[in-house]
């Protein structure tokens, strides 16, 4: 990709998009039925660390990432993720330029959003258990997954009727799991001590997001943007086609048709990877 090297190479600032693709990547097991059983059962903060678990790209993302980060990181650029996992947080950006305003998966706040209550960093031994839980938690639902499969082939019925039974009993075992795995995980995070309310993780499914935790990153990408506008800038929209429309996609296009002097190049979630591996 000697062209994206060049553009890279002639802009004056660069912002990049990065879409929640990146959390999704190829999962192992059906995503759907497990976010619908999340959110049922007021648990669907816990959707994040799910993902990054059930993630067979996970690598291959991380990889792709790296590589574009080397690219920027000597530009006056800035990055919005609306990936939550932290290891987009960790790649090696220019320090100070990444917001995430859907949150961070290892970040934990009060569930009830309490004014007097702080957003904490999750220690070391809190994220290795995490990504343990929900590890265990998505190698469960694999086995459900396969016994369910494989008993509903022995059935005579149907293929409409047993993907339908397949549906209502794999739905009651994940049940199971998803409580499981909620009462390990607010065990892990605790109680606010402020309020004594629940501690969840601080992403936007919580019930009650607490945007403290990116505000202030946000003001200074929003002076950064302000202050580009008279500037040669190069806009890469890392996926975003299909979902949150509104915080990814609309808002880069307005950007490109403000300023006469940017240049968008946008990839769908469907070849972002292969894309970016060649740049």
């Amino acid at each position: 990709m000697e062209d994206l090297r060049k553009e890279i190479e002639n802009a004056d600032m660069v912002l990049v998009g990065i879409s929640e693709f990146f959390d999704l990547g190829e999962p192992s097991i059906e995503l759907g039925i497990v976010s619908e059983v999340l959110r049922e059962e007021e648990a669907d903060w816990l959707i994040v660390p799910v993902m990054e678990a059930a993630n067979d790209s996970l690598e291959r993302n991380l990889a792709a990432l790296t590589k574009l980060a080397e690219q920027i990181k000597k530009k006056n650029c800035f990055i919005v993720s609306l990936a939550q996992s932290e290891y987009v947080a960790n790649i090696d950006w220019r320090e100070g330029r990444l917001v995430m305003p859907n949150g961070r998966a290892v970040f934990a706040q009060c569930s009830e959003a309490c004014e007097k209550s702080e957003i904490e960093s999750l220690n070391d031994t809190q994220i290795d258990k995490m990504h343990e839980l929900c590890s265990g938690f998505v190698k469960n639902l694999q086995t459900i997954q396969s016994v369910v499969n494989e008993s509903a082939v022995k059935i005579p019925l149907p293929e409409e009727v047993q993907r339908a039974m397949r549906l209502i009993q794999m739905r009651e075992q994940i049940r199971g799991e998803v409580q499981s795995l909620k009462e390990q995980a607010t065990k892990l995070l605790g109680k606010c001590p402020c309020c004594g309310a629940q501690r969840v993780l601080n992403v936007v499914q919580a019930k009650h997001y607490d945007q403290r935790g990116y505000q202030k990153k946000w003001e200074f990408y929003s002076k950064w943007l302000y202050g580009s506008m008279s500037r040669k800038l190069l806009l890469l929209r890392l996926g975003g086609n299909h979902s949150q429309i509104g915080l990814l996609r609309e808002p880069f296009e307005k950007i490109a048709e403000l300023n006469p002097q940017a240049k968008l190049i946008a990839q769908n979630d469907e070849n972002v990877n292969d894309w970016l591996e060649n740049v």
